[in-house]
């Protein structure tokens, strides 16, 4: 194989690329991030190529390269995980060499890059793409075995997705359920398939039930403003551990004896001040800015600090200060990869909370307690961060 260079040093800004040969270029479809190719895209890509000077980057109509698109070498064999659009562009336009951004792996180095692919740039992946990434994940013997959580972040959806792809491929018969997990050192544990369902199908059931109860009541004059880390309020800078004991579920018909999962998340405190300094990112990040200044470093640590595929949960703004901080946060996060807010409802008390996802991500909107609200969007894996100090 034959790889024409031309390295791209002109902005440090930009990455370092090399020009290729389209024809060494191997595809496979497991990684192919979409259900099908957008012919619109294809199209539109088509229209705005220009064919390039022999050993060149294939440029824009106004002159600026094209993204690189993205393979992994193996030996003498190049395989393709991002870049479909852009390749079928150039080879029906027969353009014969491309830019490419090369990284050492295999085929399956490949396909696990291609999970995520497309969650941060090019044409938005549909729903459909996204249960063809998770759906993927979940064919491979040793990923089938990794926490909803760990998957969540390997393929840049949310929890809650991947526990309902793999729920969905488990009744149909395409995989079979497991009863192993690996846990974060990579070591096997068991698990309750059958009673952890119907435990987490009753607490559905039952948070339904409660909310509609509530909702059914005047709502009071005042609502008092509870924070999702009171029962976790700790100094800063130490790790407290809540424990939830759920109420206990009837058995339902083929579940065993033992007793209901119980959710136990760890959070790390830390002021806002530290979160500047704060080292690694967090699947959960639970705010509670007093000042504008809180707001505005939320703003510009947050996708450094939030794992894609996250949550940011804030208890919905009042206030004309709270407001001035949320319109700042919103423009901090503009045109990036994180959206919201959705709102949820949490408790007897109807407290609202916003939450703000990494990736596109969908998430209930109800829940029985601020605990059951962390327990939907993390597990036992999420590393949750509490930022800021509860108001009373």
């Amino acid at each position: 194989m034959t790889v024409k260079i031309r390295k791209n040093s002109s902005s440090s800004r930009r990455p370092r690329w090399d020009v290729i040969k389209l024809s060494d270029v191997n595809i496979d479809d497991r990684t192919q991030p979409r259900a099908e190719l957008d012919q619109a895209t294809v199209k539109e890509y088509m229209e705005r190529m220009q064919k390039p000077s022999k050993d060149q980057p294939v440029e824009d109509l106004e002159g600026r390269p094209f993204e690189p698109i993205k393979v992994f070498r193996d030996n003498n064999k190049l395989w393709l995980a991002d870049g479909f659009h852009r390749l079928e562009a150039a080879r029906r336009l027969k353009i014969k060499n491309f830019q490419a951004d090369i990284e050492d792996g295999d085929l399956r180095d490949a396909i696990r890059y291609s999970l995520s692919a497309n969650s941060r740039h090019g044409l938005r992946r549909t729903n459909a793409d996204k249960r063809r990434a998770v759906a993927r994940a979940l064919m491979d013997p040793e990923w089938i075995k990794l926490s909803d959580n760990k998957l969540a972040v390997m393929c840049a959806v949310s929890r809650p997705f991947v526990s309902k792809v793999r729920s969905t491929l488990e009744d149909d018969g395409e995989i079979k359920s497991q009863n192993v997990r690996l846990d974060a050192q990579g070591n096997e544990y068991h698990i309750d398939k059958v009673g952890a369902r119907a435990y987490l199908k009753q607490q559905k059931e039952e948070r339904k039930k409660k909310v509609k109860k509530e909702l059914s009541k005047p709502l009071p004059t005042a609502t008092p403003a509870k924070a999702l880390a009171t029962a976790a309020a700790a100094p800063a800078k130490k790790t407290v551990k809540v424990k939830i004991t759920p109420s206990k579920p009837t058995k339902a018909a083929g579940a065993t004896s033992q007793a209901a999962p119980r959710f136990s998340p760890k959070l790390e405190v830390i002021s806002f001040a530290g979160l500047e300094h704060f080292e690694g990112t967090a699947g959960v990040i639970v705010a509670h800015p007093d000042s504008i200044e809180d707001w505005i470093i939320l703003g510009r640590q947050l996708r450094q600090r939030l794992d894609m595929g996250g949550f940011l949960v804030l208890q919905a703004p009042t206030g004309s200060r709270a407001f001035t901080g949320a319109i700042q946060l919103h423009a901090s996060i503009k045109r990036s990869d994180v959206y919201g807010p959705s709102y949820v409802v949490v408790g007897e008390e109807l407290v609202v909370y916003a939450v703000w996802t990494r990736g596109q991500n969908d998430i209930t909107h109800i829940a029985a307690s601020p605990e059951d609200l962390l327990q939907q969007l993390g597990d036992e894996d999420t590393r949750y961060l509490v930022v800021g100090t509860p108001p009373e």
